[in-house]
């Protein structure tokens, strides 16, 4: 029984004159596929000739769908709010996993995903729409948040981060992977809040392009988070990639 399926840049190698057919056929393939209704994971990678409808046909079979990948969306794609607040409408009770790319989306998004309450991995690409107070939601309403990506979040700044990040408060203590690439204005104190509120848990770290943040919060951080394995900072930093158990 199929329950894990992966498309990646789905006939992109074909090369043959018709390709309406491949067009055609590929519609059909992802009708079909919708018929696997214990399909538990799906990553639909970068996939040229994915349509919002093929979208819609999964979604309203795979009800049990746990793990959802949807990243590096290409225009052929080309999702509104509306497509995306009805993908996670029909997910919220199952899904557990989710990449995606926000691009060109917005709150109403952000709201739907975040209804998908069982969520403990959640990875979001060209975060542009996300501020202070969307952070601090994602931090309210997902409890179980174990692997946050949260890249090219340009809105937030480092007070939002340490409004967010704040040790009494319970929220994202339980967090074993964190990737805040992009979000450039993440400084020091906001790198201090951050390993203050999940340096028991945090086992993985990311910073790329976080060039706010210097080697003396580091290596506060590195000494705050005692399980630490990976951490990778913008290069102004010295990149470490692997630390030493």
């Amino acid at each position: 029984m199929l329950r894990r399926a992966t498309l990646l840049q789905t006939a992109s190698f074909v090369q043959v004159p018709d390709i309406v057919t491949i067009v055609r056929q590929l519609c059909r393939f992802y009708y079909n596929l919708s018929h696997l209704r214990q399909l538990e994971s799906l990553n639909l990678g970068m996939n040229s000739f994915l349509r919002v409808q093929n979208l819609h046909t999964l979604v309203n079979s795979c009800r049990g769908l746990r793990e959802l990948k949807l990243a590096g969306r290409r225009d052929q794609t080309a999702l509104t709010d509306q497509d995306a607040v009805f993908l996670f409408d029909g997910l919220q009770d199952s899904l557990a996993s989710l990449t995606f790319d926000l691009k060109n989306l917005g709150t109403p998004t952000l709201h739907a995903i975040l209804a998908c309450s069982q969520l403990y991995k959640l990875h979001l690409h060209g975060a542009h729409c996300v501020c202070g107070e969307m952070l601090h939601e994602i931090a309210m309403r997902l409890p179980l948040l174990a692997d946050f990506k949260l890249c090219g979040a340009r809105q937030l700044t480092s007070e939002d981060f340490c409004q967010t990040f704040v040790p009494d408060a319970s929220l994202m203590t339980q967090l074993s992977a964190l990737d805040v690439s992009g979000c450039w204005r993440l400084d020091d104190r906001a790198l201090r809040s951050i390993a203050d509120c999940c340096g028991q848990h945090l086992q993985r770290l990311t910073l790329h392009n976080c060039k706010l943040v210097t080697p003396k919060a580091v290596e506060y951080c590195m000494k705050r988070c005692p399980r630490l394995q990976q951490l990778r900072l913008p290069p102004s930093t010295t990149a470490v990639t692997c630390l030493s158990q």
